[in-house]
């Protein structure tokens, strides 16, 4: 199994570590999945991921959308 954080002197990926996002309004669900921050940028890429059934996938994606 990974690291739940790796890192390097331009990135930072963090996943499975139960961290809650700080956002300037409040967001229910605020626990992505995959962080990867950039650094040098200083930009974050938030990445949700869902493995629905092949019958759901329209209503799964519809969902994290919202979310």
């Amino acid at each position: 199994m990974a690291e739940p954080v790796i890192q390097t002197d331009k990135v930072k990926i963090l996943w499975n570590v139960g961290l809650s996002i700080r956002t300037d309004h409040v967001i229910k669900h605020r626990r992505p999945d995959i962080v990867v921050v950039e650094k040098v940028n200083k930009m974050a890429l938030l990445i949700d991921i869902a493995v629905p059934g092949d019958i759901r996938v329209e209503k799964k994606e519809q969902k994290k959308v919202d979310k």
